[in-house]
């Protein structure tokens, strides 16, 4: 099999990451599975030495930070491609708390 899915769901925050050969896809939502904001991150570069990144506001701007950490933290982790995409209607510490949380398995799982 060339592709995992992996979730992850606790207080209402779901994950969704779908692993490739080259990358992951990382869906992170707090009600059902939707694309919100939409961050790229590009693996370590010989010039650099810092994952790249850039944000796609696709459906707004409103989770570019969450969105753009996720997908760093993780093409870091990974040394490969992650498109990360967020959509987050609470933003109390709560819900935040369990997203860190939840991304935390999931990168044990990657």
């Amino acid at each position: 099999m060339d592709y995992n899915v992996i979730t992850e769901e606790t207080g209402g925050v779901k994950i969704l990451a779908l692993t490739l050969k080259n990358g992951v896809l990382i869906i992170v939502s707090d009600s059902e599975l939707l694309f919100g904001t939409i961050a790229l991150a590009l693996p370590l570069t010989s010039t650099t030495g810092e994952s790249a990144s850039s944000i796609n506001p696709v459906f707004g701007v409103k989770d570019d930070i969450l969105a753009k950490s996720i997908a760093e933290r993780v093409c870091k982790k990974i040394n490969k491609t992650v498109i990360a995409s967020v959509f987050i209607k609470n933003r109390e510490p709560e819900v935040i708390e369990n997203i860190l949380k939840l991304l935390k398995k999931v990168l044990e799982r990657l």
